[in-house]
């Protein structure tokens, strides 16, 4: 099943996020503007978003969205292309979309990234986030012989991907860990655009961030993470700190 749902996760000021408990004062925070869509990996389901939905709550991030999908016969670029049908279908019902966030686990960051440079959403997206995604391909097979050609090192759609500059504007931010046992941190990178000439466009800003210690299931549950989210959602509301928020949200 493909969908974009809500999720329904209560606030639990007493959750216990990657082993700690989470600060006081990002539970007091005031909701935010920002709508934060999850796309978890592959043979996962939304349950591996549940410690991060309750931390993002907690610090008033409540517009919160899943896309599922079923791990059997996938086809990368129509499932990339469900995320955009599925964000664009989500807009139609919103009077004014607010500045949305995607994060995306393992194989849903690839989608993710797919999405917003194939399939157009880079007019509407603000921010990316992958989690030990293969944005350089995976160095174990993988089930399926269409994505296992997809997402071999050096595949033609990866190299479709690498020959497409990442979207300007947007914050594109990859988190890689070095005890990831599915995905190597050379492999969950993101490409750094080169600096512009005066006049020039602004570029992408990238950041490649390194984990250390954490295995791959568990990448989506750090504090790291969910602190990175909570941190933009908050700069989000101060007046002018995005010049092309007001954009995005339209």
């Amino acid at each position: 099943m493909r969908a974009l749902v809500e999720v329904d996760v209560p606030v639990d000021r007493a959750a216990v996020v990657g082993g700690k408990r989470p600060e006081r004062d990002l539970l007091t925070q005031p909701r935010t503007s920002l709508a934060v869509l999850l796309v978890h990996g592959y043979a996962s389901s939304d349950r591996v978003w549940r410690p991060l939905a309750r931390r993002l709550q907690a610090g008033g991030v409540t517009d919160i969205r899943t896309f599922s999908y079923d791990s059997e016969d996938i086809d990368l670029v129509d499932l990339a292309a469900s995320v955009a049908a599925e964000v664009r279908h989500h807009d139609e019902q919103a009077a004014a979309p607010p500045p949305l966030h995607l994060v995306g686990h393992s194989l849903g960051g690839l989608l993710i990234r797919y999405a917003v440079c194939e399939f157009g959403l880079s007019d509407r997206v603000h921010a990316v986030t992958t989690l030990g995604s293969p944005h350089r391909g995976s160095p174990a097979p993988a089930a399926g012989a269409q994505l296992g050609r997809d997402l071999r090192p050096g595949s033609a759609l990866l190299r479709r991907l690498d020959a497409r500059p990442l979207p300007d504007g947007i914050r594109w931010t990859a988190f890689h860990s070095d005890r990831d046992e599915v995905i190597p941190p050379s492999h969950a990178v993101l490409p750094v655009p080169r600096p512009r000439g005066i006049g020039g466009a602004r570029p992408a800003s990238v950041r490649n961030i390194a984990l250390y210690g954490v295995r791959h299931l568990a990448l989506p549950a750090v504090r790291e993470v969910a602190d990175h989210l909570l941190a933009d959602a908050q700069e989000l509301a101060i007046p002018g700190t995005f010049p092309n928020a007001s954009r995005r949200g339209r």
